[in-house]
């Protein structure tokens, strides 16, 4: 019987230190083995990790004052539940550049996904707790003093707003958060069914994700590429000359050294201060001009790997 055990886990579980693994080692100097989880099952078929390239972000986009559902947008609205509603993790509020202000999340993990969303060029919008429901029904049950059925109340994690080029308009993107062990209970699965199906109604997709779909580096990165712009969130296009400088100079360096040493290099050839030169990497991560590769720790002294995007 033990033997049986034995057998099964290790049919269960993905084989460590792959070829792959070891190639990974060699270029990073990572020794953190990371299991690998298949991502959830997509019923639209539509992956936000999918879309090709990293385009360049136009800023700031010109948003219509309603989505097709007839919500606001990011400007003036509103997430159905506040973050002290939360019952399932630790709640809080979040500056967001893409959801102009303040955005709740419920969890960390939807704040963990909140700055993975920020830093995706495709997404020009961000909204959390976005009401999902038939709210003509919704006010009038109201008015008679009814109330409508909880499973009908459906709020949505993240609604997202993408420019995809090549494509006139907006794509909107729904995604749910959940934790991995999560996504086999049965009510979980047939929320997702419901969700996917309310948003179909007006042509919206709908996504699955959870704590495996960002890495820890990568998180960790994207909120310091977060911190170091968050100051001049209002002066993105003002800064956007001084973006395109920033990111030819670095581009052009020889690849190799740390973060301080190469962006520094930068900062002198401009007169710009190291504050600065970080300020405009963050930049141009955020708006399609390069991309940091999350394989490594944006930290001062660690190697500073970037990569030049291909427009689409």
């Amino acid at each position: 019987m033990a033997r049986q055990i034995r057998q099964a886990i290790r049919r269960s579980r993905p084989i460590a230190y792959t070829p792959a693994d070891a190639r990974y080692v060699l270029e990073t100097g990572n020794l953190a083995w990371i299991e690998r989880f298949p991502r959830p099952a997509n019923d639209t078929g539509f992956y936000l990790a999918d879309l090709p390239g990293r385009p360049f972000l136009d800023w700031p986009p010109a948003l219509p004052d309603v989505d097709p559902r007839g919500h606001p947008n990011a400007t003036e609205f509103e997430g159905w539940k506040k973050a002290q509603a939360s019952k399932v993790g630790i709640a809080g509020n979040f500056a967001s550049i893409k959801g102009r202000g303040k955005v709740s999340c419920h969890s960390n993990l939807e704040r963990r996904l909140l700055f993975c969303f920020e830093m995706s060029p495709y997404v020009v919008e961000i909204r959390t707790q976005y009401p999902e429901w038939n709210s003509e029904l919704y006010w009038t049950l109201k008015e008679l003093g009814l109330r409508m059925r909880k499973r009908d109340l459906m709020t949505i994690d993240f609604l997202l707003t993408l420019k995809i080029p090549g494509r006139d308009g907006f794509h909107y993107h729904a995604v749910s958060c959940k934790p991995y062990q999560n996504l086999i209970k049965g009510s979980v699965k047939r929320r997702h069914k419901r969700e996917v199906a309310a948003l179909a109604k007006w042509g919206c997709t709908h996504e699955i994700m959870t704590e495996h779909s960002v890495t820890d580096l990568e998180d960790e990165n994207n909120q310091r590429l977060h911190d170091f712009m968050n100051r001049s969130k209002k002066q993105i296009a003002a800064y956007t000359e001084a973006t395109i400088s920033f990111t030819d100079c670095l581009l052009s360096l020889p690849i190799g050294g740390t973060a301080d040493r190469l962006i520094g290099i930068v900062c002198k050839q401009f007169r710009w201060s190291l504050k600065q030169g970080y300020r405009y990497l963050a930049l141009a991560h955020f708006r399609g001009l390069l991309e940091v590769d999350h394989r490594y720790p944006l930290l001062p002294d660690a190697r500073l790997v970037v990569n030049a995007p291909k427009h689409q």
